[in-house]
């Protein structure tokens, strides 16, 4: 089937319209990215890494057991020692906001495979506006997104400023590997705005709300009810989703990688494969295909490795051939057309490829992050 990558099984798109297919499975790529690295670091307790020893110098002080670890790690934050403080509640906050966001993402999209539009949307809302929100601003200022946490949160983390909103992104954005690839203000109209014709605001208040009246796109029309009358064989439903949503969860899934970096550092070789093959498969789906020079960039890189183990002719890299290496390690050769398994993370991990700044030769693993100070501590 033209434009199906084969990253998901045929029977969750078949009703997927056919232009919009390869776009699906790279959302769904892009979800299961950072699903991987929440269950990697949500099986290994790294909040609680240093809390052994907190604990008995802490129980040394007081005989009393009777306590929880927040209290623990209170006192020593009032000692000046505020890394663990900090390293425990942002990992809890963020692991719990990441699932939250990635549950509500999924099930969305196996709505969107059923045509149930308006549950869709209503699904997208909250991790949209919401999670991601409080990601980009843990990820960029935790401290003084903890300080408004330890308040009360119905006023201080409630009703978030359009202009506080666009300064998180903003802020988030610069503090990427590769600010270059976002505009602050592209992604604040996608997500917020009432205006952006394409953006999934519209299509969200309408699914969650049966009247709307706030802005020319959204007032309910005469003797009309949002979302009840929509035809589900309407395909044009699925626009705002196809034109927004891949260049939504490109950010997301960014913040996501570099928010976890905080905790722990990523292995390099495993940052660096995610980082390519997320921006090069947005360049193949979204870019003019004479263009694509980080696609170009890397086939030259791999050139040698490019032939067919059948007929020995050298493999190109069309656009849906190139998104199926980078998410599915699989090429189709274009003169016997075998299907071929092609190991792309093994040969990235084996060439000196490296398309952002955070590759070092220092290999610490508590390097830049929040628990880094505390590593550097000589005592308790």
């Amino acid at each position: 089937m033209k434009n199906y990558i084969s990253y998901l099984p045929f029977e969750n798109i078949k009703n997927i319209p056919s232009k919009h297919i390869s776009s699906y499975e790279y959302i769904f790529f892009l979800h299961d990215q950072c699903a991987k690295l929440l269950i990697e670091y949500g099986s290994s307790n790294i909040d609680e890494v240093g809390l052994d020893e907190l604990i008995e110098a802490y129980s040394i002080n007081f005989k009393n057991n009777d306590f929880d670890i927040v209290e623990v790690l209170q006192f020593f934050k009032e000692k000046s020692i505020d890394a663990p403080y900090f390293h425990f509640l942002y990992s809890k906050i963020l692991l719990g906001l990441t699932g939250d966001l990635l549950n509500f993402i999924y099930e969305s999209l196996k709505c969107f495979e059923k045509r149930k539009f308006s549950v869709a949307y209503s699904l997208l809302r909250k991790p949209l506006k919401e999670n991601l929100t409080f990601i980009c601003w843990l990820f960029n200022n935790y401290e003084n997104f903890i300080e408004k946490f330890e308040q009360e949160t119905d006023k201080t983390l409630n009703k978030i400023h359009e202009s506080t909103i666009k300064s998180i992104i903003l802020e988030t954005i610069n503090k990427l590997p590769l600010p270059e690839l976002f505009d602050a203000e592209l992604l604040y109209n996608m997500i917020f705005s009432k205006q952006h014709l394409f953006g999934l605001e519209i299509p969200c208040q309408r699914s969650t709300h049966l009247i709307t009246s706030h802005g020319s796109h959204l007032k309910t029309g005469k003797m009309f009810i949002n979302s009840i009358f929509d035809n589900p064989n309407e395909t044009g439903q699925y626009q705002p989703l196809y034109i927004s949503l891949p260049y939504i969860m490109l950010f997301t899934s960014h913040v996501i990688f570099e928010a976890f970096n905080k905790i722990i550092r990523l292995n390099n070789k495993t940052h660096q494969h995610f980082t390519l093959t997320s921006i090069a498969s947005y360049e193949n789906l979204y870019s003019d295909a004479r263009k694509r020079p980080l696609t170009k960039w890397c086939g030259k890189a791999i050139k040698e490795f490019l032939k067919c183990i059948y007929c020995n002719k050298t493999i190109n890299l069309t656009k849906e051939n190139s998104l199926r290496m980078f998410m599915t390690d699989k090429l189709i050769c274009n003169h016997c057309h075998t299907h071929l398994d092609f190991p792309f993370y093994w040969l990235l991990a084996q060439t000196k490829i490296s398309i952002t700044s955070t590759n070092s030769d220092d290999d610490s693993a508590w390097k830049d992050t929040i628990l880094a100070r505390m590593f550097k501590s000589t005592e308790i």
